[in-house]
């Protein structure tokens, strides 16, 4: 993975978990708790000689019911570490996937709140990694969510406001077979298309040229590949999610 990660200040949607903010739910930092982070983004930084990289907030319940939650993880970009959810009582290492909801609800009553600790397993390794978290109900319906950037202290990763991070493009069939095409803005001046594996593991690199180009994905292997675009200053798009029939 590229040391330098450009990450939108706000919630990263993909297509498939777009939704409408509630206010039955927010979220705040247990060390800084005057501040609501509803969809926003954080850093945090830990040494890559530590046990595990956390982040602690409280989920406070808004409303006039009592809410039942889990805690749902998507990998932006994964560094190949080991990652967990801890709850109120529980930590449960997250499985090795692109999307992960921990698997006991969390009753919070009215006023009350629960604690929710997201957190990375360093295992002696410089990393980056942005992981968005979303706070959900038992049928998957997301009250709010918070986008966390890990971070090592000898790595050189940016949290940054990016505009080419707005930027999207189009690739095209998905599923894809053998070829694709990518069109967009992100391509407008050329640049290089890079593709993921479930893992976060790079597996393919190919340079663009301006406008549309069609890229031979042939040699990849069936299953879920995550695309992004970087422009000739090294600036890095939204992602694309394909699959690779």
């Amino acid at each position: 993975m590229k040391n330098n990660i450009l990450i939108l200040l706000f919630t990263f949607c993909f297509s498939f978990v777009s939704f409408g903010q509630q206010s039955k739910i927010k979220i705040i930092a247990v060390d800084n708790p005057e501040v609501g982070l509803n969809g926003q983004s954080i850093e945090v930084e830990g040494s890559s000689s530590d046990i595990d990289i956390p982040k602690e907030f409280r989920v406070i319940n808004t409303s006039q019911e009592t809410l039942k939650v889990f805690y749902k993880r998507i990998r932006v970009v994964n560094s190949g570490r080991i990652d967990q959810i801890c709850d109120q009582t529980l930590c449960f290492p997250a499985t090795n996937t692109y999307e992960y909801t921990s698997p006991i609800e969390n009753e919070i009553a009215p006023g009350d709140s629960s604690l929710f600790k997201p957190q990375m397993v360093p295992a002696g390794e410089e990393f980056c990694a942005v992981h968005t978290y979303y706070v959900v109900n038992s049928f998957g319906q997301k009250y709010d969510s918070i986008t966390v950037l890990f971070k090592t202290t000898n790595s050189d990763c940016v949290l940054s406001t990016s505009s080419f991070y707005k930027s999207t493009f189009k690739i095209f069939p998905n599923p894809m077979q053998d070829v694709v095409t990518i069109n967009g803005d992100a391509i407008k001046n050329g640049g290089t298309v890079v593709f993921t594996d479930a893992l976060g593991k790079e597996v393919k690199r190919t340079v663009l040229n301006s406008g549309t180009s069609s890229v031979n994905v042939a040699e990849l292997r069936r299953g879920v590949y995550f695309v992004n675009v970087y422009n000739k200053q090294g600036d890095k798009s939204a992602v694309q999610r394909v699959i690779k029939q």
